[in-house]
């Protein structure tokens, strides 16, 4: 658990706490750490959708999840540009490995590192690292959880959405352009 506290943060695992670090010390170890990923994002280019996948130790479940949202740009996104960013623990290097072996395509690139500062990691870090890859990816974002995507509830999922979309019926889903917008952009009801 992370928590801020005047002028330091506290990292509190399994009963231990690290030693305070100063704010300013924190985002200067976060810079530090999503240099190379930034870079990586500014060689990719613009994209339209980010999606982020906060990880520990998933490596049984890791690739699945990726290749699940690989699946689902490919069948709900077709034509857009998409970056998968996964960002780890410490604790999460075979996972690194895991997804460095999935595919990548010329549409749907990947973007995966630790942070690998113990007083400087964890979900809310990772899901920052993601909004700073899409910000500079010009994207929207979606975040993903590592373990929550199993092949029977993709399964579930993949095929109720389809039924959704493909059905005759007046309940379907948004389409991307519809279902995110500024909210200036939205008509006012």
């Amino acid at each position: 658990m992370i928590t801020t506290t005047g002028e330091s943060e506290q990292v509190e695992k399994a009963g231990e706490r690290a030693e305070p670090i100063p704010v300013e010390e924190a985002e200067r170890r976060f810079r530090q750490m999503m240099e190379e990923p930034l870079s990586q994002a500014a060689d990719i280019g613009s994209a339209d959708i980010v999606v982020g996948i906060p990880f520990y130790n998933e490596a049984d479940t890791i690739a699945s999840a990726v290749q699940t949202v690989r699946q689902g740009l490919d069948e709900f996104y077709p034509g857009q540009k998409a970056i998968i960013t996964a960002v780890g623990s410490p604790a999460g290097s075979e996972c690194l490995e895991v997804i460095r072996g999935v595919p990548q395509s010329e549409a749907i690139r990947h973007i995966a590192f630790l942070l690998d500062d113990e007083r400087v990691n964890g979900k809310g870090w990772a899901i920052r690292a993601a909004m700073e890859i899409a910000r500079m990816a010009g994207a929207d974002l979606a975040i993903l959880e590592a373990d929550l995507i199993g092949l029977e509830i993709s399964r579930l999922t993949t095929d109720r959405i389809a039924t959704t979309r493909s059905s005759s019926s007046s309940t379907t889903l948004p389409s991307r352009k519809t279902a995110i917008q500024p909210p200036e952009s939205r008509p006012r009801s």
